[in-house]
């Protein structure tokens, strides 16, 4: 999909670009006798503790669906068994092999609950306790940083980039497109013009050169050529289908020999390989994308806040479905309230009458 394919290589080119800033400013601090790592084991421990928040949210929400389960099947068991639990004061009415162990299950099911629960609350305080520890790291690493990275940082401002922390630095799709414009591509490329540093010593020394800058703008332009032929969801004239191929093919021959230690993603090969597949074969590649299937998901959350109240959830799903289907029906006619007038129209209609 065009879209998932745009996220994975965008966010691979701006950790790129990142690393490239950061080697810059280690060679600053390398010259002019800094010890740099102090930053270095920053970074690394921002990597560790994004991981661990990673993993905590979803062994947080995977406490959250056994909770659901436990729960909705102890409803169901006390309903099954309501005549077994019903009391007389402080003794219940039925004393049955039945009733007995009946409540024993309940107990067990109420026990599991209490369990998990606990457990949930601990994976919450954990995350917690990394999220602030992530925050702190992070603002220690924004003191540290060079003088490219900060250049590069003010861009991405400028822009109103923001990587998704909590989610392993992912983007969403409008940021991949603000990365990948033309106008922007040059703005990145320009944090990486030489810059004159003054050492210790009273000496200076240039740092970067035109070969960092060609690189850095050779890869977001590459990447960027395929993505305004790729991501657009129109069909494709013969002449844009053969500019494709070549461009993907450009970037599976460049991206390789000068990212030779990059680990090359499943999304380089769909990119390099079957996008041009595609577009040959059903002259588009972005009109099966998946904006209709995207575009349900505000529908879906917000009936989902709608028939909240309904606690079976074998009938609050149905309820969503059937609601979602009569909006996106096109044989049914659209329902449309009427007008309110207000008090200027309702005085003007009594003047001419």
């Amino acid at each position: 999909m065009p879209l998932h394919l745009s996220l994975g290589l965008g966010k691979q080119a701006l950790e790129l670009v990142e690393s490239e800033a950061i080697s810059l400013d280690n060679s600053i601090k390398e010259a002019n006798g800094e010890a740099s790592p102090e930053l270095v084991e920053a970074f690394q421990k921002r990597e560790e503790l994004t991981v661990e928040c990673a993993n905590l949210e979803e062994l947080l929400e995977g406490d959250n669906e056994a909770i659901n389960s436990t729960e909705e099947k102890l409803r169901s068991f006390i309903a099954e068994t309501a005549s077994y639990h019903q009391k007389e004061g402080r003794r219940f009415t039925t004393h049955t092999v039945e009733a007995v162990k009946a409540r024993e299950r309940a107990r067990e099911l109420k026990k599991d609950r209490d369990g998990q629960q606990q457990q949930a609350k601990q994976h919450q305080d954990q995350l917690k306790a990394a999220k602030e520890q992530l925050t702190t790291i992070t603002a220690k690493i924004n003191n540290l940083k060079g003088p490219f990275q900060r250049k590069l940082d003010g861009v991405l401002e400028m822009m109103n980039l923001k990587k998704q922390v909590y989610h392993k630095g992912a983007l969403v799709g409008n940021d991949v497109a603000k990365i990948l414009h033309p106008g922007n591509i040059g703005k990145i490329v320009n944090c990486f013009k030489p810059l004159k540093v003054k050492l210790q010593h009273g000496e200076h020394k240039v740092f970067s050169d035109q070969r960092n800058m060609n690189k850095v703008s050779t890869l977001l332009t590459k990447l960027s050529q395929c993505f305004q032929l790729y991501s657009p969801s129109t069909p494709l004239c013969r002449h844009e289908v053969a500019f494709l191929a070549v461009r993907c093919a450009s970037f599976g021959h460049w991206f390789p020999k000068t990212f030779p230690n990059t680990n090359l993603l499943r999304k380089f090969h769909v990119l390099t390989f079957h996008v041009p597949e595609k577009a040959i074969s059903k002259h588009t590649v972005g009109m099966e994308a998946e904006h209709c299937s995207e575009s349900i998901h505000p529908v879906v959350n917000r009936l989902e806040r709608t028939y909240a109240t309904t606690q079976n959830t074998c009938d609050r799903l149905a309820l969503i479905a059937k609601s979602q289907w009569l909006q996106s029906n096109s044989t049914l006619t659209n329902f449309k309230k009427p007008k309110h007038r207000n008090r200027s129209d309702a005085i003007i209609i009594t003047e001419e009458e």
